[in-house]
Formats: C-alpha cells, structure tokens, sequence
C-alpha cells in the first residue's frame, strides 16, 4: 500500500545512515527509489543502497 511506501520512505530519510529495513523487496525499494527521484531528491547515499 502507498502508506507503507510512505513510512519507508520517511524511515530512509530520517535515518539515511542505516540501511534499508530487511523486509523491503525490490520492486518496493524500486518505487521507493522513483519516488524519491520524483520528489527531487537525487540519490539514496550509497550505503543505503
């Protein structure tokens, strides 16, 4: 659901330092990953990803 690509988000952002939560799949980190690009935001630092 988008509320759950939502709190993933806004999990990555507040904490850009940790790495993704274990149960993010690919192609949900794959829509997280434009989302962020649609919001203007360039890249996930590369230790997130």
């Amino acid at each position: 659901s988008n509320e759950s690509i939502d709190a993933a988000i806004s999990d990555v952002l507040s904490k850009p330092y940790l790495p993704l939560p274990l149960g993010l799949k690919a192609p949900a980190l794959e829509g997280v990953m434009g989302e962020l690009q649609r919001q203007g935001i360039p890249k996930i630092p590369p230790s997130c990803a």
